[in-house]
């Protein structure tokens, strides 16, 4: 079971080791991805779509490929673009249908868009990892290694919010030499933690699947391994997270009592209203039939 703590000293470390590089590379990728934006913003039609798909995207892969050689001291520049010569329209197609089906979830609601964004928080991640992956196993690992964890990653994102302050008020300055490769590192050690714990998960099933056919037999103690949720050691600034999480959630719980309290006042207000109006009509009858 990961931790925030464990996962952000890690990736403390792994950037730490390789500190210039990482910091020249995150701000190569910045001026990259603000060119394309500058750029998109004056096209028209499909431009800027196809300046995210062609650039942003590609380049995000890229990053993930980046700081996944940092964690063994080989990462390089160059692994920007690694996704444009490994498997690059199956990469295009897989970030395409990711941003689709977000864009399509956000359309409904706010929430349901958060959610699925999580859900598929591991694709640029996988494809990186593995660029040949079939999109449709790439959305089902992603799924799978963020079942359970949406909330914990959304915590993890929260507890640098102290960080995104400071880099706001040093105007963007901090973001250069510390937030960005500090938060981008430790996404990556949550992908790696993820993996390994669903990789576990899947020699589980396979084992007890085994021992069920009376090949091989099991302890417990494998399956309970991976049935145990608890967090441990958190930090304070963890714990005010998840203060401001329950916070959250009661805020929207009293206002959707409220809603419906008010909708529901507006309804009963509504039918009274048109049972006098039909009263009306009926006793306007009444009185022309006499």
């Amino acid at each position: 079971m990961w931790t925030r703590s464990e996962l952000k000293e890690r990736g403390k470390e792994v950037f730490q080791a390789n500190y210039w590089g990482t910091v020249g590379t995150l701000v190569l990728y910045s001026l990259i991805v603000g060119g394309a934006a500058a750029a998109s913003s004056f096209l028209i039609g499909v431009g800027p779509i196809a300046v995210s798909l062609l650039v942003v995207n590609i380049i995000a892969v890229g990053l993930k490929r980046f700081l996944m050689n940092n964690r063994n001291g080989e990462a390089e520049v160059s692994n920007l673009f690694s996704a444009y010569s490994q498997n690059f329209g199956n990469v295009l197609l897989t970030m395409f249908l990711r941003d689709l089906f977000t864009s399509l979830w956000t359309l409904l609601l706010i929430v349901p868009g958060i959610i699925k964004s999580y859900e598929y928080r591991m694709i640029p991640f996988i494809l990186a990892d593995e660029p040949d992956i079939e999109y449709k196993e790439a959305f089902e690992r992603s799924k799978q290694m963020m079942d359970g964890e949406k909330m914990n990653a959304f915590l993890l994102d929260l507890s640098f919010l102290g960080w995104f302050i400071l880099t706001g008020l040093t105007c963007g300055i901090l973001a250069i030499f510390w937030t960005e490769p500090y938060y981008e590192q430790t996404c990556c050690e949550l992908y790696y933690a993820l993996k390994d714990k669903a990789d576990n998960v899947v020699d589980t099933v396979r084992i007890e699947d085994t021992a069920a056919t009376g090949e091989v037999s099991t302890q417990d103690d494998d399956a309970d391994t991976f049935a145990e949720k608890a967090d441990q050691a958190a930090s304070s600034f963890d714990a005010a997270s998840d203060k401001v999480v329950d916070s959250v959630d009661g805020v929207v719980r009293d206002g959707a009592n409220s809603a419906y309290e008010k909708v529901s006042g507006v309804m009963d207000s509504i039918s009274d209203k048109a049972s006098d109006v039909a009263g009306d009509i009926k006793d306007h009858f009444d009185k022309d039939k006499e």
